[in-house]
């Protein structure tokens, strides 16, 4: 293991292991948790009206579909 991180006590390398507190200054208040975006659900990603609004995704998924097909 010494070697593994070059100790060498023969040196005098020393390895000192020491116990420090986290730093809790950036902490909340726990009684008001932030507030997350909505998250769409994964059905409303794959629905005819989301893929309306994006058609490069819809060709993209048209595209796809045929060279499936096609191979």
């Amino acid at each position: 293991m010494s070697t593994l991180v070059g100790l060498d006590t023969q040196r005098g390398d020393q390895l000192t292991v020491e116990a420090m507190p986290f730093d809790n200054t950036l902490n909340l208040d726990p009684s008001s948790p932030p507030v997350a975006a909505p998250s769409k659900k994964p059905d409303d990603m794959l629905s005819m009206e989301y893929l309306k609004k994006n058609p490069v995704l819809l060709w993209g998924s048209v595209g796809g579909g045929v060279l499936l097909i096609s191979v």
